[in-house]
């Protein structure tokens, strides 16, 4: 007897996608841009298939979103929101209709403006070769699958950047600072350090920010904050300036 020849499928999952952020600032709102290539059998068809976007613990997503504030494009075509209904979100979950056809190995762009109030992670991952302190150094990453390729792929990492700054730029010496930060480990202790600015202890609350009541002291200079777990993060410069008293 003969059998007929077997076709293996192809390949069912997309590839690893990159992921744009408009604020790294650890806490903030911030525009989501994910890009991704479906494979040589993951064309989807335009009110019909779903781009499903895992998003990772930590972000706060919005309960609904407005649809005409999700994009989807492919390269050389003007970015099309979705249609009405056209997007879902479910705890950590987006799900998104796509409103154009696309073709094999075609690269994809879902585009969530900042509108929308996705609020990154409290607590920062940092690149040890990039800005920052390089604390968590794995990033974080978003999976994505669609209704033809449900295989979830993780996205290449992205990075969360702890943050600080001063409710003012210059200061007479030992005058009131308020220094606030955000992206810490929470209930860590956090020391702000200085060449000449404005020193102090306090502890980090539970979402990863702080808030301290410094005095300006030296003569000046940037404000280093670090938290117990090594997490640092500097201020812009803050001028000091004598505090003369005239009899």
């Amino acid at each position: 007897m003969i059998f007929p020849a077997l076709t293996l499928p192809a390949a069912a999952d997309v590839s690893a996608a990159t992921v744009a952020l408009s604020n790294q600032q650890a806490g903030q709102t911030s525009a989501y841009v994910v890009a991704f290539n479906v494979g040589p059998a993951g064309a989807l068809t335009a009110d019909n298939d779903d781009i499903i976007l895992s998003f990772p613990l930590g972000t706060t997503l919005p309960s609904s979103m407005d649809w005409h504030n999700v994009l989807v494009s492919i390269p050389g075509e003007t970015a099309v929101n979705v249609g009405s209904g056209g997007v879902i979100v479910s705890e950590q979950t987006v799900t998104v209709n796509s409103p154009i056809n696309i073709s094999n190995n075609e690269t994809v762009t879902v585009t969530i403006t900042q509108g929308e109030g996705i609020i990154n992670p409290q607590l920062s991952k940092e690149h040890a070769s990039g800005p920052g302190d390089g604390r968590g150094t794995d990033g974080y990453t978003i999976s994505v699958i669609t209704t033809q390729e449900p295989t979830p792929t993780n996205s290449n990492p992205y990075y969360i950047y702890n943050w600080i700054q001063t409710d003012k730029t210059a200061a007479a010496m030992g005058e009131s600072i308020i220094v606030t930060g955000g992206g810490f480990s929470p209930g860590s202790s956090i020391n702000l350090a200085s060449t000449g600015a404005a020193t102090e202890d306090g502890t980090v609350e539970s979402d990863g920010t702080f808030t301290i009541d410094a005095l300006a002291t030296g003569l000046g200079g940037v404000v280093t904050a670090t938290d117990g777990s090594g997490r640092t993060a500097n201020s812009s410069t803050i001028g000091v300036l004598p505090n003369l008293t005239v009899s």
